[in-house]
């Protein structure tokens, strides 16, 4: 089993027994390393509004379809991402 496998595999458990809908949250309870937990993810059609998204990172990742809208996120979270046209000049906002 390659490397990468196991990776994939380790996200699974805490995938489907998280009901929070919080990809932050997701990513901690696999107890992986959660900056590059969604590095070239399929994310697509997801409904994100609203969501804390600082401290990941979402480089060449899918998420056409995904609501983006009042997200929190670091610059630079979403280079090469495959992003919905009204996203695509997607700003972050300081707080």
């Amino acid at each position: 089993m390659t490397d990468a496998l196991v990776l994939e595999l380790a996200r699974v458990p805490a995938i489907l027994e998280d009901e929070s809908g919080s990809l932050k949250k997701i990513a901690q309870r696999t107890g992986l390393e959660l900056f590059s937990f969604y590095r070239g993810a399929n994310l697509r059609n997801l409904d994100l509004a609203g969501q804390d998204l600082t401290g990941l990172n979402f480089d060449n990742s899918d998420l056409r379809g995904t609501n983006l809208d009042e997200i929190r996120f670091n610059l630079g979270a979403f280079n090469n991402s495959n992003l919905n046209f009204q996203y695509i000049n997607l700003k972050y906002l300081r707080t």
